[in-house]
């Protein structure tokens, strides 16, 4: 009786171009799922403020009372002018408070759906979607306060405020990436979404939120130029503040943008399917 002929062995490394092609495929059947990512982000901001009166405006609240406080004690510490100093302060924080829940949510994204992950086909990158959504609803609370503080100190609107259009787009296709990847990585070693909120604290100090790029020492300038998020929040901040960002702050930010969906193509096409068994 003849032997059968050994199995072919089949290389388990797929061509980068296939998985790419699959890291877009789960991305865009996520988008798809649009109505459950709206859906889920609705529900979980009712869960937080489940039985308040209030909801989700004490968030609104909180960070107005924020701003008043640290505007007035910059603005006598600093002998800044108020007109310069509270819109400032307004924007920046308000756009921060965008940023930070964006990463040190997007760490947890994948280890609070893991029921729906487990026990559900759909794609896992609906999860950040409704993180990316409920996100933008508080930030739609939040500017309230801008829209506010900017009234009142006569900044109005300007040519430079459509600038901010392209800058917020940019920074949703960084923040998806960013939560993504972030996400994955948390699932599979749990001590990095720890990481993840202290490095947020430390990198909160050393990002021109409440303070200026020229309040810096000179020599000093390069520890806004190594952090990417101060790039973000520039290109963001100086429409709102009625200024153009400079164009060193957009080739950064759509350097970072590119190269984050680049990956996070690359890990949804090849990594998605283990987040299960992480979980």
């Amino acid at each position: 009786m003849p032997e059968s002929s050994p199995p072919v062995a089949h290389s388990s490394a797929a061509p980068a171009g296939n998985v790419l092609g699959a890291g877009a495929r789960e991305c865009m059947a996520g988008l798809a799922q649009w109505r459950i990512a709206h859906l889920d982000g609705v529900a979980v901001l009712r869960r937080r403020y489940a039985r308040s009166r209030l909801g989700q405006f004490w968030l609104t609240l909180s960070t107005g009372a924020s701003i008043a406080a640290l505007g007035a004690v910059w603005t006598l510490l600093w002998k800044q002018p108020a007109a310069e100093i509270f819109p400032y302060i307004a924007v920046s924080l308000v756009l921060w408070n965008f940023i930070n829940a964006v990463i040190t949510e997007g760490a947890n994204v994948f280890v609070n759906h893991a029921h729906a992950l487990q026990h559900q086909g759909m794609a896992v990158s609906t999860w950040v979607y409704a993180l990316l959504y409920r996100c933008v609803l508080v930030l739609a609370h939040d500017a309230v306060i801008v829209v506010a503080v900017i009234a009142v100190f006569g900044i109005g609107l300007h040519a430079q405020t459509l600038l901010f259009i392209p800058a917020f787009a940019l920074a949703l296709v960084a923040g998806f990436c960013a939560a993504y990847l972030l996400g994955m990585l948390c699932t599979r070693y749990r001590d990095m979404i720890l990481f993840t909120a202290t490095a947020m604290q430390l990198l909160f100090y050393i990002t021109p939120v409440l303070w200026k790029r020229d309040f810096l020492p000179e020599g000093f300038d390069w520890i806004t130029q190594v952090n990417p998020l101060a790039t973000f929040l520039s290109i963001l901040r100086e429409p709102l503040l009625g200024r153009a960002p400079a164009l060193e702050a957009w080739g950064l930010s759509a350097l970072c943008t590119a190269l984050l969906l680049l990956v996070t193509l690359y890990a949804a096409g090849r990594v998605r399917r283990r987040l299960v068994y992480w979980i």
